[in-house]
């Protein structure tokens, strides 16, 4: 199943947001967000490790001009949604405006109705790998011609 966003170009698009502190609220998930927790309370801040999450904010703070305090979500979480519409983890502390940005996200029909997310900045795909299979003996090729 493939999911098509929409995001409609926009006309109010800040330079600058004169060091503004904005609220990051992640998990880790090396090699997308590697941090070091400051302390073992739920909820507790964060201290980023290099990544490709930490290079990103990085590189959009000194371009944007804002500086920002990155902590975990209350709960621990990603994001559910429960019972009665609700939600846990990041999208919930989302909603409730309890963190402004998340960097690392991923994006489902039910998330989507919820939380704005910008366009991809990263596609990642894997695989699994193997060594190639070595050629069958010549006599084989009676037996099996296809794979000689």
């Amino acid at each position: 199943m493939q999911y098509t966003m929409f995001n409609p170009p926009s006309t109010d698009r800040p330079e600058n947001y004169n060091r503004h502190k904005f609220r990051l609220v992640e998990n880790e998930h090396f090699p997308h967000m590697s941090a070091e927790r400051q302390s073992e309370e739920p909820g507790t801040l964060l201290h980023h490790r290099d990544s490709i999450g930490t290079r990103v904010i990085q590189a959009m703070s000194s371009s944007l001009n804002f500086t920002y305090e990155v902590r975990e979500p209350m709960d621990g979480q990603w994001g559910m949604e429960l019972e009665g519409g609700n939600w846990n983890g990041i999208v919930k502390d989302l909603q409730r405006e309890e963190g402004d940005i998340c960097l690392d996200l991923t994006v489902t029909p039910q998330r989507y109705q919820v939380i704005q997310y910008t366009g991809a900045y990263i596609q990642q795909s894997i695989v699994i790998l193997s060594s190639k299979p070595r050629p069958l003996p010549e006599y084989m090729s009676l037996i099996r011609p296809f794979e000689c």
